[in-house]
């Protein structure tokens, strides 16, 4: 967690307090709320609040989908308690979204056969990010090749 330009660690406590669930369901809280900084979208209409709801009443994002599918939809739901029947659409409609989106959001371990050594250019650096249209990051590349 940042806090300024510190970064503090936290624990489970502090994951229960932030999020409203168990650092263990923060990939299913990510899948269902979404995550605007790695561009997940989540369920329509389901904020941090309600996600962390639907984790705590039904235990794990695949609880959620399951109460999802027994849900009645609006005209069927009259007086019944449970999932809200505009929540349990956007799952339904949503399961195989939602479920790639927890996979992303979970650290995956993967062997990386690392490359050999080779100096940096920055000249042909700063020639790609300018031809990206990253014009600062290929100043800072240029300014680099000449210090």
């Amino acid at each position: 967690m940042r806090r300024g330009n510190a970064v503090a660690e936290i624990g489970p406590a502090q994951v229960r307090e932030r999020y409203g669930v168990g650092p263990e369901l923060v990939a299913d809280l990510i899948a269902l709320r979404g995550d605007p900084s790695d561009g997940l979208p989540g369920a329509p209409g389901v904020g941090a609040k309600t996600a962390a709801e639907l984790l705590r009443r039904y235990g794990s994002l695949e609880g959620a989908l399951l109460a999802a599918e027994s849900t009645p939809s609006v005209r069927e739901a009259a007086g019944r308690d449970g999932m809200r029947p505009r929540t349990a659409a956007a799952l339904r409609e949503n399961d195989e979204l939602l479920r790639k989106f927890k996979q992303i959001a979970t650290l995956q371990r993967i062997v990386v056969t690392r490359p050999a050594d080779h100096p940096t250019d920055f000249a042909q650096g700063a020639l790609a990010a300018e031809q990206l249209g990253m014009r600062r990051l290929a100043e800072r590349l240029q300014n680099a090749v000449t210090a």
